[in-house]
C-alpha cells in the first residue's frame, strides 16, 4: 500500500511536470474548460505507470521530494496559467523567489562539507531556527506579506508531522529547484534590463553619451 510520504512525492512531481507544461505552452488561449481538460489529462498520463514506472516516479528518482516552499510556488503558477486565477501577483512571487538564491549558493556548499559549519544540522529540531522561523512568520503576518507566513507556517506544520521522509527542517523549506527558479528569475530579469537599455540606446543614438549608452 503506498504511504502518505510517497504519495507527496509524486503529487509534488506532478505538480512540478504540469507547472512547467503549463508554462512552456500557450495555455492561456485556450477556454477554461479547455484548460481544465488538458490538466486533467496530462495529470492522469503523467501518474499512469508505463513499464512499471510512471512519468512522475521517475522524474521524482532524479529531482526528489520538493519542499513545501516550492510546492506553495508551484500551485500559484498552476492556478494562474490554468485557472486564470491570481490570488498573488507575478512580481510578488518572483520577488519572495528571489532571496532562495543567495540561501542556496551560502548554504548548499556549506552543507556539503566547504568550511568547518554545517547549517543543515540545525534543522534537526534546533530550537534557535524554529524560533527565528516563528519570528519571521510573525513579522511578515503583521507586514502584510502573508505568503511569507503562510510557508513557513505550512512547512513547519509538515515538518511536526513528519510529513515527509526527511527529518530536517531544511528539507521542508528550500530545495534545489526552488534555487533554480530564482536564478532563472534573475538571469531573465538581466536580460531583459540589457536587451531593453540596447534597444533604448539604438533608437536614441545622438544622446548615447549623455545617457551612458556605449
Amino acid at each position: 500500500m503506498i504511504d502518505c510520504t510517497d504519495i507527496t512525492g509524486l503529487f509534488s512531481t506532478t505538480l512540478f511536470l504540469t507547472a512547467v507544461g503549463s508554462t512552456i505552452f500557450p495555455v492561456k488561449r485556450l477556454s477554461a474548460p479547455v484548460r481544465c481538460l488538458i490538466l486533467a489529462v496530462a495529470t492522469g498520463l503523467i501518474l499512469v505507470p508505463f513499464a512499471g514506472v510512471s512519468a512522475a516516479g521517475y522524474v521524482r528518482s532524479f529531482v526528489g521530494d520538493l519542499s513545501v516552499t516550492s510546492l506553495v510556488v508551484l500551485i500559484l503558477i498552476l492556478i494562474g496559467r490554468v485557472f486564470a486565477l491570481h490570488p498573488v501577483e507575478r512580481k510578488r512571487i518572483e520577488a519572495f523567489c528571489m532571496p532562495f538564491l543567495p540561501l542556496a549558493l551560502v548554504f548548499y556548499p556549506l552543507a556539503m562539507g566547504l568550511g568547518s559549519y554545517d547549517p543543515y544540522g540545525l534543522g534537526f529540531g534546533s530550537p534557535y531556527l524554529l524560533g527565528f522561523l516563528f519570528l519571521a512568520a510573525l513579522l511578515a503576518w503583521i507586514g502584510d506579506q502573508w505568503l511569507i507566513a503562510l510557508t513557513l507556517s505550512l512547512s513547519v506544520m509538515a515538518y511536526a508531522l513528519g510529513w515527509y521522509e526527511s527529518n530536517n527542517l531544511w528539507d521542508y523549506l528550500i530545495d534545489p529547484l526552488l534555487a533554480t527558479c530564482a536564478l532563472s528569475i534573475v538571469i531573465r530579469r538581466f536580460l531583459k534590463r540589457l536587451f531593453s537599455t540596447s534597444a533604448s540606446c539604438s533608437k536614441h543614438p545622438v544622446s548615447n553619451f549623455d545617457t551612458g549608452c556605449s
